[in-house]
C-alpha cells in the first residue's frame, strides 16, 4: 500500500460523510435493509449498490414508474474504480468433472443466464449474454455494461475478505465516527495488510 495515496483516498471518501454530509447521518449504523428501505421510501437520493438490487428497487418502486434509473459509478479524484466479479461457478472436486462441466455449461448458456438476471437483478457473467438484445434493450442495465468498459476483479489474495471484515471496515468506521484521523485508519490497515499477508 502507497500510505499517503491511501490517505488521501480514504480522507476524500470518509469527508463525503463527515464533512459535505452526503449521506444520512446514520448511515454508520445502517443495515442493509435500512439502507434500502432509505432509498425506497424517497429519504436517501442515491444507492450505490450492485445489480443484485435492482429487482427489489424496481419492486418497491415499479419498474415503469420513472422514480429511478441506474448511473455509473462516478470517478473520484484520482482513479474510475469499479469491482466485476465472476463468481458462484466452478469445479471444486475433480471426482465429479462430469457433472461439473454440465452444471458450468448450464450456468452459461444465454437464456439461463438471462432468465437468472431477469429474476435477481444479477448480471450476466458472460459477455456474449451481455451482447443478447434483452440485455442491451433494458435501459437499466446501460450502467452495468459501461461498467464492464473499466472495471475489473476486486485485488484478492488469501485472507484478504477476513482483512476487509475484521480491519478495513472497522477503522473507516472509527473515521466516520470521529474516533480515529485517515491516516491512524492507514496505519491501522497497513499493519493488518502485513499480518493478513504473511498469514
Amino acid at each position: 500500500m502507497d500510505r499517503q495515496k491511501a490517505t488521501d483516498a480514504l480522507t476524500w471518501y470518509g469527508e463525503l460523510f463527515t464533512r459535505h454530509h452526503a449521506v444520512p447521518p446514520s448511515v454508520t449504523n445502517d443495515s442493509f435493509q435500512q439502507i434500502m428501505t432509505g432509498f425506497t421510501t424517497g429519504q436517501t437520493a442515491m444507492l450505490w449498490h450492485h445489480t443484485g438490487s435492482l429487482i427489489d428497487v424496481s419492486t418497491a418502486l415499479g419498474a415503469d414508474s420513472g422514480k429511478f434509473g441506474t448511473l455509473v459509478r462516478p470517478a473520484g479524484p484520482a482513479a474510475h474504480i469499479a469491482d466485476v466479479s465472476y463468481s458462484y461457478n466452478g469445479m471444486s472436486d475433480p471426482k465429479n468433472a462430469d457433472a461439473d462441466w454440465a452444471w458450468l455449461d448450464h450456468w452459461a448458456q444465454p437464456d439461463t443466464q438471462i432468465a437468472f438476471l431477469e429474476s435477481t437483478g444479477y448480471f450476466p457473467s458472460s459477455t456474449k449474454v451481455v451482447d443478447d438484445a434483452r440485455v442491451q434493450k433494458n435501459p437499466y442495465y446501460t450502467a452495468a455494461i459501461d461498467t464492464l468498459k473499466f472495471g475489473g476483479p476486486a485485488p484478492a489474495f488469501a485472507g484478504s475478505s477476513n482483512w476487509g471484515l475484521t480491519v478495513v471496515l472497522p477503522s473507516f468506521q472509527r473515521v466516520l465516527l470521529g474516533e480515529i484521523k485517515p491516516e491512524e485508519a492507514i496505519d491501522v490497515m497497513m499493519k493488518g495488510l502485513d499480518k493478513a499477508v504473511k498469514g
